[in-house]
C-alpha cells in the first residue's frame, strides 16, 4: 500500500499566520501589511480556520505558539524566522533587518529576542493579558 502523501499547500502569495488575539501580535501584523509591496497578506490564525491550516501542515498547537510564514510554495517558517520573512517582504532598511534574523550568527540573537517577545509579549505596547501564552517559551522549528 502506498503512502499517504501530505496535503497540498495552496497558498495565493506569502501569507503571515498570526494571533489575532493578541494585540502586541495584532498591531506587529498591521504594521507589516501597511509595507507589504508584492500581494502579501496577514491573517490571523483564529480566521483561517483549522481546514486551512492544515492544508500548510500547521496544527492549532504550531499557531498558538508562533507566528509563521507560507510562502507563495508552501514552505513553512516560524518565530524569529518568520519575523524576518515579513520584514525582507516590507523592503527599506526593515528588510537589511529582516536579512540579519535570517543569516547567522545574528538570527542566533533574533530567535533568542523572539524568545523573550512571545514570553513577555503581554507586557508590551498593545499586549493585553490574553496575549499571555502557557507553559513553556517555544523553541525553533522549521
Amino acid at each position: 500500500m502506498p503512502a499517504a502523501s501530505p496535503p497540498e499547500r495552496r497558498v495565493l502569495g506569502d501569507l503571515l499566520i498570526f494571533d489575532g488575539d493578541c494585540g502586541f501580535c495584532t498591531t506587529s501584523a498591521n504594521w507589516a501589511k501597511r509595507r507589504f509591496r508584492h500581494g502579501e497578506r496577514a491573517e490571523p490564525w483564529q480566521l483561517l480556520g483549522d481546514q486551512a491550516l492544515e492544508s500548510f501542515g500547521l496544527t492549532l498547537a504550531d499557531v498558538q505558539q508562533a507566528a509563521w510564514w507560507v510562502d507563495a510554495e508552501g514552505n513553512c517558517e516560524r518565530g524569529h524566522r518568520a519575523a524576518g520573512r515579513v520584514l525582507q517582504a516590507g523592503g527599506g532598511w526593515p528588510a537589511i533587518v529582516g536579512w540579519l534574523a535570517l543569516t547567522p550568527p545574528t538570527s542566533w540573537l533574533a530567535a533568542g529576542i523572539y524568545r523573550l517577545v512571545v514570553r513577555w509579549r503581554y507586557r508590551l505596547p498593545g499586549g493585553t493579558p490574553a496575549c499571555q501564552v502557557a507553559g513553556k517559551s517555544p523553541g525553533v522549528r522549521r
